[in-house]
């Protein structure tokens, strides 16, 4: 690339902050991909936790409680929101809301 720089004059100048800027906007992209990939992660993790706490807390509620209304849909892929659910209305089975 100094080659360039010195055998080019002003196109040789040119070229080589175009490139040099060329690699600074693919390291760019390339951080922010790695940092989408771990907000990803991130999010899988935080799901399977919640969806893992709600599923306990079904069961007690559910089973503490067992009425003619209780369904297996109250073992659903609820996640977040089923723990939500769960935490505010204990005096009902938890239902699916997703």
């Amino acid at each position: 690339m100094l080659k360039l720089l010195f055998l080019g004059g002003l196109y040789g100048l040119v070229l080589f902050f175009f490139l040099l800027l060329l690699l600074l906007l693919l390291l760019l992209l390339l951080l922010l991909l790695l940092l989408l990939f771990l907000l990803f992660l991130l999010f899988l993790f935080l799901f399977f936790i919640c969806f893992k706490l709600a599923f306990k807390i079904s069961l007690k509620v559910s089973f503490k409680r067992f009425s003619t209304n209780f369904l297996p849909s109250d073992f659903c892929f609820g996640g977040f929101l089923s723990l939500l659910y769960s935490l505010t209305n204990r005096n009902v089975s938890l239902r699916c809301l997703i």
